[in-house]
């Protein structure tokens, strides 16, 4: 046996003898323990705070993409509410019931009048250039298209309300629909991307309905809301702009001007962009922004050229559902008595249209004149 070992067997004899066990010697670290503790604390905490915003961005993601989440609902599911009228109230408003009432009764039929309603077919000539991307809309010496191509109107005296559809075309089926049963004061405006855009703007023209083109403009979410492949954007050259516009104006004729897409990010401080809009108005074509919640852009860009422009008062269906379009109407009512006019936006979901075929039947909207759009711009 090696020396080592007889060693080290004398010095077990020993502590068994004493009484005392062999024990391992204690680690100089003093601060092991407490460093564990602090790193699995703090890989809990920094996994919390993935988690947080994780749930964070999934939760702004619902609420942006929350629009299309209802679109494809609202189709399926009935809403609740209707319109019904009260002698004990104004005329002027529109009382909400929560849900349906019983025995409401049908409301009288507003008759409107489409004599003379069917509008000369286009494009007519002298109104417009042939060109690389198609015919383009212009000048024929003091006339304009907007002269050319807008619904005639004669007022009654009654403050009116112009009620302008828009994206139509996209489903042709559904926009042949309203255009057979919405009245021809009715205004119609079109996607860029409509399929056969041309033959539905010739029959909405047929039937007596302005026709007027949806504009694709940079939004505020953009991204996430993207107007498609003819966008105008801020920040885009001149050169680009100019040539989606033209691809834009291109798709079809007939019309009396741009509607601007809902919820773009323009405003009257966007420099870069006032050439593609002053292309517009030197074209004799009009412009209404759809934006009723800041300054209007479009009336610092007509500035003091006489250009035909407008501002929208109310999306009735800022908030989807048929309810929430109705009181969008009690809104719409509410201005147009304060200021004599009101100009109103629908998007042509099921939902809305409803509402809208049930207020132009009530009592209230036999106090108003339906006016195309183009018989409320201002030139100022």
């Amino acid at each position: 046996m090696s020396s080592f070992q007889a060693t080290l067997d004398d010095e077990i004899v020993k502590r068994e003898k004493s009484g005392k066990k062999p024990t391992r010697k204690k680690s100089n670290n003093k601060n092991t323990n407490v460093n564990d503790k602090w790193f699995y604390g703090s890989s809990f905490l920094n996994a919390l705070a993935v988690c947080a915003v994780i749930l964070i961005m999934f939760i702004a993601y619902l609420l942006m993409t929350q629009g299309d989440f209802y679109a494809e609902l609202q189709a399926r599911v009935a809403s609740k509410a209707v319109i019904i009228q009260d002698s004990s109230k104004p005329a002027n408003q529109i009382t909400l019931n929560m849900p349906p009432a019983t025995n409401v009764g049908e409301a009288t039929p507003v008759v409107y009048s489409d004599a003379g309603s069917v509008l000369q077919p286009s494009p007519i000539n002298g109104f417009y250039n042939k060109t690389v991307d198609g015919l383009l809309p212009k000048r024929n010496g003091a006339l304009t298209p907007f002269d050319a191509y807008k619904r005639p109107f004669n007022s009654n005296n009654k403050s009116t309300l112009s009620i302008i559809i828009t994206d139509l075309g996209i489903n042709a089926q559904r926009t042949k629909e309203l255009i057979d049963t919405l009245p021809a004061d009715v205004t119609l405006s079109f996607s860029p991307y409509g399929n056969n855009l041309k033959k539905l703007t010739d029959y909405a023209r047929s039937r007596g309905h302005e026709v007027w083109l949806t504009l694709p403009m940079e939004t505020k979410n953009y991204p996430i809301d993207d107007p498609g492949p003819l966008t105008l954007f801020i920040n885009s050259s001149m050169e680009k702009n100019d040539k989606r516009l033209a691809e834009v104006m291109a798709s079809t004729d007939g019309y009396v001007g741009f509607i601007t897409s809902k919820g773009h990010k323009f405003s009257a401080e966007d420099g870069d962009i006032k050439p593609a809009f002053q292309n517009v108005f030197e074209r004799g074509l009009a412009i209404i922004d759809s934006n009723p919640y800041s300054r209007n852009f479009v009336s610092s860009i007509a500035g003091s050229n006489d250009y035909p422009h407008g501002q929208n008062n109310v999306w009735v269906d800022e908030a989807l559902g048929e309810q929430n379009a109705y009181l969008g109407f009690r809104r719409a009512i509410d201005i147009a008595v304060g200021r004599d006019h009101a100009t109103i936006m629908i998007r042509p979901y099921p939902s809305s249209i409803k509402a809208l075929k049930t207020f132009l039947n009530s009592s209230q909207a036999q106090q108003f004149q339906l006016a195309p759009a183009s018989a409320t711009v201002k030139y100022e």
